[in-house]
């Protein structure tokens, strides 16, 4: 999933944004404004200090990727401050069957790997 597709339904103007099924587990984000989607909402960054200060309370941001504190609490991004709820939900990239699953795209996302697309800023 790109950026682009994530953010254009919702004439979100992000950088670069990414999907995890469960809200809790994305690649870092390297362009600003960024966003991170689960299958009801998100929550956008509008800098890189935004994405950071945050992160000191509610995300655990590595070298390569980030996680949310406290997941093993059921926390996800829904937690944090600025998360908003979409309608309609982000699906079709939301909750999937388990046959859906099984199949390549599916259990990519599933796994918190996601695309990166840069987007024109026009």
């Amino acid at each position: 999933m790109t950026a682009k597709a994530l953010a254009k339904p919702y004439k979100l103007r992000v950088r670069s944004a990414h999907y995890h099924d469960e809200g809790n587990w994305y690649w870092n984000l390297r362009q600003f404004p960024g966003a991170y989607f689960d299958p009801n909402g998100c929550v956008v960054f509008e800098t890189e200090e935004d994405y950071r200060f945050r992160g000191l309370l509610h995300l655990s941001i590595g070298p390569r990727n980030t996680g949310i504190r406290h997941k093993d609490l059921g926390m996800s991004i829904a937690d944090v401050p600025g998360y908003r709820k979409l309608d309609p939900p982000p699906g079709p990239y939301g909750r999937r069957s388990d046959e859906q699953s099984r199949r390549g795209e599916c259990a990519q996302l599933f796994q918190g790997i996601a695309l990166e697309e840069t987007i024109a800023t026009n």
